[in-house]
């Protein structure tokens, strides 16, 4: 039984011991990131190409939840992350730098990089299927858990 059973079970159980009914929602659940590397290694050339320094993204996972998880389990996808100072995600400071012209600059070469490889993937057909073979083997590997 996996944690998710045993805790939805104890508190069934709990539930009935004093009588009361219990009803669970699990509401949104966030899938685990697949970074597809393929995919990565296009995104990083076209950075690289503008000038952007690239830093290798973390071998398992990332850092924090996101909606991605869930889009990765039906299609290829990359998280990459967007440096605009020197303030850490999800702070006020990082807020305040969004708005500067750092900000701007981020966006603007994070919004280049994706075009770029959306090109790619329109116009490569071998960039296109490394992208489809390397996601089509990690769902084959996944539905054998």
């Amino acid at each position: 039984m996996d944690v998710k059973s045993k805790v939805f079970e104890s508190a069934r159980q709990a539930s009935r011991a004093v009588g009361a009914e219990c009803e669970i929602d699990e509401g949104l659940v966030y899938a685990e990131r697949n970074n597809n590397k393929a995919l990565a290694h296009l995104f990083q050339a076209n950075w690289e190409t503008i000038g952007v320094e690239v830093v290798e993204p973390p071998k398992v996972g990332g850092i924090g939840s996101s909606d991605i998880g869930n889009v990765g389990q039906v299609t290829a996808t990359i998280h990459p992350y967007i440096k605009i100072g020197e303030s850490i995600n999800h702070t006020f400071e990082f807020t305040d730098e969004t708005k500067s012209e750092g900000g701007m600059i981020g966006m603007h070469q994070a919004a280049a990089g994706l075009a770029m490889t959306a090109y790619d993937l329109c116009t490569d057909a071998e960039a296109l299927k490394n992208v489809r073979n390397e996601f089509e083997n990690w769902k084959k590997e996944n539905e054998k858990q």
